[in-house]
């Protein structure tokens, strides 16, 4: 397995651990989410069906029973955040943007295909991605990768 589609799968499946974590009782209170919203393009055009998704800098999993804030990017390259609900945007603090943007396997729907950015902004170690979600309505800038 290509180490990008191994690192996205390691994402998902956290992702999916920290959900059923928030299932259980006396989990975590759910965090005041604000507004985010963006937009990404690769080589100048949406990079529309791309996962973005808001590592907080400094986080226990355990705070993120519900995963981390999340956003799918529209036709128009536009997203909207959501953390709890859709687009309920995310919780103030500094994140790292991680996107990883998985073509469709023509053979297997069931199956991704391999990430078209060569998982290169998947990693939060490699990517030079940030945002800082302020308490109001937030617009990050433009993402535009090469």
């Amino acid at each position: 397995m290509p180490s990008s589609l191994r690192q996205t799968s390691l994402l998902l499946m956290v992702s999916a651990a920290l959900v059923v974590l928030g299932c259980s009782p006396g989990g975590p209170k759910k965090k005041v989410c604000y507004p985010v919203k963006g937009e990404l393009t690769v080589a100048g055009k949406p990079a529309e069906g791309a996962a973005v998704i808001l590592q907080p800098k400094e986080a226990d999993p355990a705070d993120w029973s519900a995963g981390y804030p999340r956003a799918t990017v529209e036709a128009d390259g536009k997203f909207q955040v959501s953390t709890y609900g859709e687009k309920d945007g995310a919780p103030a603090g500094d994140y790292i943007i991680l996107v990883s943007w998985v073509a469709p396997n023509p053979t297997d729907e069931e199956a991704s295909g391999p990430d078209r950015l060569g998982g290169r902004y998947i990693d939060p170690a490699k990517s030079k991605l940030t945002a800082t979600i302020e308490p109001r309505p937030n617009e990050l800038p433009p993402i535009r990768l090469p």
